[in-house]
């Protein structure tokens, strides 16, 4: 199993991704959605952690499917 990856597709919308023991994912954070296959990524927005898992709602066009890699971006905070 890839680090972070979709473990569940609920509808055209949301999906699980797997969360591990050294994973720091928070509310409000972006991910990127890879498929091995096609050459794109889709931007999603994590809704929900839990401790093994992560609802995650897609912003992007694309579909996504089971197994995709999951890539988290870098929190930034907003005191700039």
């Amino acid at each position: 199993m890839k680090e972070h990856e979709i473990v569940r597709v609920i509808n055209e919308h949301l999906f699980f991704i797997n969360v591990n023991a050294t994973s720091n994912l928070q509310e409000g954070q972006y991910v990127e959605v890879l498929n091995p296959l096609k050459s794109y990524k889709t931007l999603a927005r994590i809704d929900e952690v839990f401790e093994k898992y992560a609802i995650c709602q897609k912003l992007g066009k694309y579909k996504v499917f089971y197994g995709d890699e999951v890539r988290i971006r870098p929190c930034h905070s907003a005191n700039m």
